[in-house]
């Protein structure tokens, strides 16, 4: 994982050297590669202020539509048995509400862990069956990562999910992908602020990353992993930094909601 660190530390300089009115993830070379390689190893536009499921641009968010100062935290990949626990204490610590966008093939194992999280008021939405890459996969296993998924659960949270999150991020601009995504009544979200945790395991560096990029960007979707285990730890750490701003957090669920309000 040598590039891979080496990539980050491009990010890094890259963010710190790049003027706030010229800076964003859809226009940094270093991203751009570190997204390439997290797909490898294991699109995306700004749409209108009016979403729902479809496969052109209003199917899809990506956090730049937001009002000023409104942030979206996210996490991905769960849930774990001991990690989304310690985020959710997090969360609570800070009265802030998450959505997390979870892979059907944990979510059958941990059924408590979801209710917990139901229970606290965080949004729990559809992140496929098994963290395929879906722009590789065949028709058929495109509908059971998409529709089997959101199948299983409802079948769990006893809530159609809303909302998709295309694993790696990959997909945005496939058509095939987004039809099917959009098939099963679900809007994909996207993110302007990534965390990096799935490679950068110190807390502190995470924290100050997305941190630097919440300021440059003023309003978003914060991806992070509940995976990993040190990400609620750089969750705490974000969010003391960050609690002198005027940042109002809210689900997707609910910002989406109030966007769509005429």
């Amino acid at each position: 994982m040598i590039v891979a660190a080496a990539l980050v530390k491009d990010f890094d300089r890259e963010l710190d050297a790049t003027p706030a009115a010229s800076w964003s993830l859809e226009t940094s070379p270093a991203y751009q590669k570190l997204t390439a390689l997290h797909a490898e190893l294991h699109g995306h536009r700004g749409a209108p202020a009016k979403f729902e499921p479809g496969s052109g641009a209003n199917g899809q968010v990506s956090g730049g539509e937001f009002p000023a100062n409104t942030w979206a935290i996210t996490y991905d990949d769960g849930p774990h048995k001991l990690n989304t626990e310690k985020i959710l204490t997090v969360l609570s610590a800070y009265k802030i509400k998450a959505t997390f966008f979870w892979v059907a093939e944990n979510v059958v194992k941990l059924g408590s862990v979801i209710l917990q999280v139901e229970q606290a008021g965080h949004s729990t939405q559809n992140h496929s069956y098994t963290h395929a890459n879906l722009v590789k996969t065949t028709d058929l296993a495109l509908g059971f990562e998409v529709s089997v998924a959101n199948q299983l659960m409802k079948d769990h949270y006893k809530v159609d999910p809303r909302f998709f999150r295309l694993p790696f991020g990959s997909g945005g601009t496939n058509a095939r992908v987004r039809k099917k995504v959009a098939s099963e009544k679900l809007v994909s979200v996207l993110w302007n602020v990534d965390s990096l945790d799935w490679q950068d395991k110190n807390p502190a560096s995470v924290a100050e990353r997305v941190r630097k990029q919440m300021v440059k960007l003023g309003r978003g979707i914060v991806l992070f992993h509940d995976i990993q285990g040190h990400t609620a730890d750089a969750s705490a750490l974000l969010f003391k930094a960050v609690k002198s701003l005027p940042y109002k957090y809210v689900t997707i669920p609910a910002i989406v909601d109030k966007l769509n309000k005429p």
